[in-house]
């Protein structure tokens, strides 16, 4: 922030995207590090089901996140945009569906048992 106009300036931007970048970074690591763990103490019972299982679980568990960011950010307090401009619109409704679609998916993958589907046993 340029402390004379109050306007930010470039550098914010960009140490905006770095912060934001490494955040999901070591959030991809830590989720990938506990889904091998859980993995590895699940192997071998009855409760493990497969690593097709754990996609799903990763599909749903992603879904729902980017459903619920997109309608709390996006379109309820309106603090966050994909992508601002003219069609902010159309990227904020196309996160949406993704994670609809994701969320959705995420059961329907092999190794789910669900009412609608009987999976391995």
């Amino acid at each position: 922030m340029d402390p004379c106009s109050g306007v930010r300036v470039m550098e914010d931007f960009r140490r905006e995207i770095l912060s934001d970048g490494l955040f999901h970074l070591v959030t991809l690591a830590l989720l990938l590090t506990g889904a091998f763990m859980l993995r590895g103490w699940f192997r071998g019972t009855r409760s493990f089901r497969g690593p097709e299982f754990l996609l799903g679980a990763l599909a749903l568990g992603w879904g729902l996140l980017n459903v619920a960011e997109s309608l709390l950010h996006d379109h309820r307090l309106r603090i966050h945009h994909l992508s601002p401009g003219p069609n902010q619109l159309a990227w904020d409704l196309t996160l949406l569906a993704f994670g609809a679609g994701l969320a959705l998916l995420g059961p329907w993958i092999p190794g789910w048992k669900t009412p609608f589907r009987k999976g391995p046993e």
